[in-house]
């Protein structure tokens, strides 16, 4: 439970991060508790666009590349996410999948893992697993982009009512 009193914030904005959630459901109707009528919240992720059984086998490896490596339970799929209403408390009023507009800034992260990992070995220091993995899955992020059929970014706002 968040510790602020009922209708008491402003706005509420959950940047890549509800994904780590296995019950989203819960921590929005939290969010929704706090924020003031009227008032937004935003949050903006990465998709399934359909359920993941229903996807190729190596977009299912990229999946799981990421998300078992970035302490991701799942993705969440965006019909569901488009349903969430936080027990009535929230309204979505808009939707923007982000498309490729987001490519250039998403580019970053295999070219900066990348350097990490060779600035680690320069210096012989050993690659802790917590640091491999981070590696692993931000190496991995761009071709989880590239499976546009069945993963999709998305930017979602949702109205206190």
């Amino acid at each position: 439970q968040i510790p602020l009193a009922d209708a008491s914030v402003d706005g509420v904005f959950y940047l890549e991060s509800l994904c780590h959630s296995v019950r989203p459901d819960e921590a929005l109707t939290e969010a929704a508790r706090v924020l003031k009528p009227g008032q937004r919240l935003a949050l903006t992720d990465g998709f399934l666009t359909r359920p993941l059984s229903e996807t190729s086998r190596l977009f299912r490896h990229t999946v799981h590349a990421v998300a078992d490596n970035w302490a991701v339970p799942m993705f969440h799929e965006i019909e569901r996410a488009r349903q969430w209403n936080a027990d009535g408390q929230l309204r979505r009023i808009k939707d923007v999948e982000c498309g490729w507009r987001l490519g250039p800034s998403a580019l970053h992260a295999a070219h900066l893992s990348a350097m990490h990992w060779l600035r680690l070995v320069v210096r012989h220091r050993r690659v802790t697993r917590w640091q491999w993995r981070h590696l692993t899955a931000s190496a991995y992020t761009i071709a989880l982009g590239l499976y546009r059929r069945y993963f999709r970014y998305h930017l979602i706002v949702f109205e206190r009512v």
